[in-house]
């Protein structure tokens, strides 16, 4: 068992990943995100605008994302959807949001302000009437932001484990067309330091538990024909949320932004293949540039012969890594080391070199599984 200790270093020390949800360093302050203002796209999907909030007090909108629910613990739980696809915010949108959210808290705190304001007759400091507005009031606040929880919690209850997309839906675009910043890594970020970080990153610390948390959905996303998702663009926006959670990378984060823009690492890709009667995804990672970086992930299931609607809920699935050696040039073709990634985070070194091509790597791939068809 080899277990890799390469660190960010002091390039970007708070970097917080959390797999699927949102950068959790400002919680303690009291800030966080959440998804709010649901609409049912189909069953098992939803959109919603991802929403910066204090004390459970929406601020300010900071994107709308085609999400599927992976929890019925609702919104504020960054485990609780899978990001598809981020979709643009029309400005109406945003005004229609705001009035929704003034409304809301005029409805809840009104009872509230009044008391206060009655609260400076003489008539109600002596009277047990004050008693009965202050818990009144109090009791109204509660009942009506536990309502508004309750039923975003039963929305994602009703739309958990479903998975079918209209076959357009992830390009269409309200109210506008979006924009893509296609660059390759290097251009996207030209300092060494910070790029071989986010590059070992990804690979390592980012994609293993994001996959294993839910396998099925990361799968399904790119294999199951109903969804129609481009495994390349699946991935790139799974970058996109990387560098977000990492708090790095000139992200756009102002939804009136005509043409709300989109980046995508042109040299990050994903295909999908077939070995021993199962699909297998295979991340093409940019070319490393320091030992310990991934040359390729494979993402291939345990169990063989089932289609991806006969995934039972328990899917499990192996995570495999080709990685640059120490001594080794870091171009395609020349010798890399086999790894594997468990559920348990543990990182095993399978002693195999190989040349760092998709076709060797998917070859060896296969003779693990048969080595071991029951890991």
């Amino acid at each position: 068992m080899h277990v890799h200790r390469q660190a960010f270093g002091n390039v970007r020390s708070d970097c917080h990943y959390l797999g699927h949800g949102v950068k959790m360093s400002d919680f303690q302050k009291g800030f966080s995100s959440q998804f709010l203002f649901h609409r049912v796209v189909e069953k098992g999907l939803l959109e919603a605008t991802e929403w910066r909030t204090f004390s459970e007090i929406p601020l300010y909108p900071v994107g709308t994302w085609l999400i599927r629910p992976r929890t019925a613990a609702y919104a504020h739980d960054p485990q609780s959807v899978e990001r598809l696809e981020e979709r643009h915010t029309s400005g109406l949108r945003i005004i229609w949001m705001y009035i929704c959210v003034l409304g809301a808290l005029f409805v809840i705190g009104a009872p509230i302000m009044a008391m206060i304001y009655f609260s400076q007759n003489p008539w109600m400091k002596e009277s047990w009437w004050a008693v009965f507005a202050v818990l009144g009031s109090i009791a109204w606040a509660v009942v009506g932001w536990t309502i508004l929880d309750l039923r975003r919690a039963d929305l994602y209850k009703a739309n958990l484990h479903q998975a079918s997309l209209p076959q357009a839906s992830l390009s269409d675009v309200p109210g506008g067309t979006m924009r893509e910043d296609a660059r390759r890594l290097q251009e996207f970020h030209p300092e060494p330091a910070l790029r071989s970080a986010l590059h070992y990153a990804f690979a390592h610390k980012f994609l293993p538990p994001y996959i294993h948390s839910n396998p099925r959905a990361f799968l399904m996303a790119v294999t199951d024909p109903k969804l129609a998702i481009d495994p390349t663009k699946y991935i790139q926006a799974r970058w996109q949320m990387f560098e977000q959670n990492a708090g790095v990378g000139q992200l756009p984060t102002n939804p009136l932004q005509p043409g709300y823009m989109i980046r995508r690492v042109t040299d990050l890709g994903m295909d999908v293949n077939s070995i021993l009667d199962r699909p297998v995804a295979i991340v093409r990672m940019p070319i490393p540039e320091a030992a310990a970086q991934a040359y390729f992930v494979a993402v291939v299931p345990v169990m063989e012969g089932l289609t991806p609607a006969e995934w039972p809920e328990d899917f499990r699935v192996r995570v495999f890594t080709l990685e640059a050696t120490l001594d080794a040039p870091r171009l395609p073709g020349t010798q890399a080391i086999l790894c594997e990634w468990g559920a348990d985070g543990t990182h095993a070194n399978r002693g195999r070199l190989l040349p760092a091509t998709a076709d060797d790597f998917l070859e060896e791939v296969q003779r693990q599984l048969q080595a071991e068809p029951a890991a």
